[in-house]
């Protein structure tokens, strides 16, 4: 995976953003049936992959007390950083899927006045299929 994303980066250039893909979209479809089609000892191998990236090895030796103080309040203050984006993030997830119930309800409660403006059944362009 980390191969193929390399490749692409390549492939498109030094330039970022001007250019736009000259596929119509299908790239993703293919990529998801490429994902897809992948075996269990692919998907566990690019896991590996990307979390040996993505985790930094702790180079504990050689450090004395105070180093390691130092380390341990670092990890926390990057753990409480994350658990606020985290928390800030649900909460705004929350917030939207409201805001989607308000905005279904208010469309439903105006097919509903339009309906009766030409008078339909009240229930009838608020259906699935109005």
């Amino acid at each position: 995976m980390m191969k193929a994303q390399k490749e692409k980066q390549t492939a498109a250039g030094p330039g970022k953003g001007g250019a736009k893909k000259a596929d119509s979209g299908m790239g993703n479809v293919q990529d998801a049936r490429r994902e897809m089609t992948k075996t269990k000892e692919q998907r566990e191998e690019e896991k590996k992959i990307s979390l040996s990236i993505r985790i930094k090895p702790l180079e504990l030796d050689g450090m004395d007390s105070d180093g390691l103080k130092a380390k341990a309040s670092e990890l926390w203050e990057v753990i409480v950083k994350l658990e606020t984006e985290k928390y800030d993030l649900e909460e705004r997830q929350k917030r939207q899927d409201y805001d989607l119930k308000e905005l279904k309800e208010r469309q439903r409660q105006q097919n509903k006045q339009k309906a009766i403006k030409l008078g339909l059944d009240p229930e009838a362009l608020t259906g699935k299929y109005p």
